[in-house]
């Protein structure tokens, strides 16, 4: 239902008290008005109360039209302004135009009808421009409620799946002290601290308006470290409905110098998606491939049904997720942010045989 537009409220400045004493008898029927002979006494009005309108005559002694209008669209942009001026006074239209950014400069002697006509679609555009700004501000206000449910319920469903992993810390408090072999457990253990690390440094980034991943490299060999990492994979609930998930090791060693939380923290998040991509009983693959140009691939395959091309230009958005309340869309951005920070890449494409391939590709050294 359209809204019900309040009669028209216009401050008038001229210093000119005969001026004033003319506009107010031809428009106070139509509108509020308010006039007066001093720019700073409008100024202090305008600061008091709201006006649709406010017009300024362009010669005066205190401070010209354009000056004014100036000051007036810093400190209440949303008011309509305009200039009345002799047609002479190109000049003075122009620098009231970049200056005051007015709505229209009204020529001398004015014409009743035409003024008043005036008057009353720039009420109607102001109050225009206020219903559409509060709606506007009710969207977003809805948006952002939206965002924190679903960065919250996202939340929950990663923080679930770390506590899976940190809950092997009751068996390795049940077998201590014994002969067990518990490098594992102590292994899945570090990497469900270092998941919320890598959490928590990601919301602190996004709070902050963005900001830099710092890695603290180390050498490596790459195939090593995934090899070590499989076991870990194994233990989430999707990765654990795979039929299969495999590495197939290289001939070849590649040494990198990298950050192995971070670097951990991006093949659990595409094994993961993978997995859940895949679905019961599918599969997905690691391999690595040496690439050109001294760099490395991590090859993440799985069986699922593909990228639709409507999602491919947003997966990397923040907070842009395709599980719903399962997903805080952050996973695939902090990704691609980690590998920037190593000075390498994450890209994907839909694989001609069905599914989706992550390549992960990271520069081979020893040091930086």
């Amino acid at each position: 239902m359209p809204m019900e537009i309040p009669k028209p409220t216009v401050l008038y400045l001229d210093d000119q008290p005969g001026n004033l004493t003319v506009f107010r008898a031809n428009f106070r029927k139509h509108a509020t008005v308010v006039t007066t002979t001093d720019p700073q006494e409008a100024l202090r009005l305008l600061d008091e109360r709201d006006f649709a309108l406010v017009i300024s005559d362009q010669r005066m002694d205190a401070m010209s039209g354009s000056e004014f209008l100036a000051k007036v669209r810093e400190r209440h942009p949303d008011t309509i302004r305009m200039l009345l001026t002799a047609f002479s006074d190109f000049d003075a239209v122009v620098s009231a135009i970049n200056e005051g950014a007015i709505a229209r400069f009204i020529r001398k002697p004015w014409d009743r009808e035409d003024l008043l006509a005036t008057i009353i679609a720039a009420n109607e555009l102001y109050w225009s421009r206020r219903e559409n700004k509060a709606l506007t501000d009710k969207l977003l206000h809805r948006e952002r409620l939206a965002a924190i449910g679903q960065v919250t319920a996202g939340l929950v469903h990663e923080l679930g799946n770390m506590a899976n992993k940190l809950s092997v810390a009751s068996e390795i408090q049940e077998y201590w002290g014994t002969d067990e072999d518990m490098t594992r457990e102590f292994q899945i253990l570090r990497s469900g601290i270092s998941g919320i690390r890598v959490l928590l440094e990601s919301l602190r980034l996004y709070s902050k308006g963005g900001g830099e991943l710092v890695p603290k490299p180390q050498p490596l060999e790459l195939g090593e470290m995934l090899s070590t990492w499989m076991t870990m994979l194994r233990m989430f609930p999707h990765v654990r409905d795979l039929a299969t998930l495999t590495y197939e090791p290289s001939d070849q060693e590649f040494p990198v110098y990298i950050d192995a939380k971070m670097i951990e923290q991006v093949i659990v998040n595409l094994v993961k998606n993978g997995a859940e991509a895949a679905g019961e009983q599918g599969h997905v693959k690691l391999s690595t491939e040496l690439g050109e140009q001294g760099v490395v691939h991590i090859h993440v395959d799985d069986t699922g049904p593909g990228v639709p091309d409507a999602v491919a230009t947003k997966i990397w958005d923040a907070f842009y997720s395709t599980k719903g309340d399962h997903g805080t869309g952050l996973g695939l951005m902090m990704c691609r942010k980690i590998m920037e920070a190593h000075e390498g890449h994450l890209d994907f494409a839909n694989r001609a045989e069905g599914g989706c391939r992550f390549t992960i590709t990271l520069p081979m050294k020893t040091v930086y």
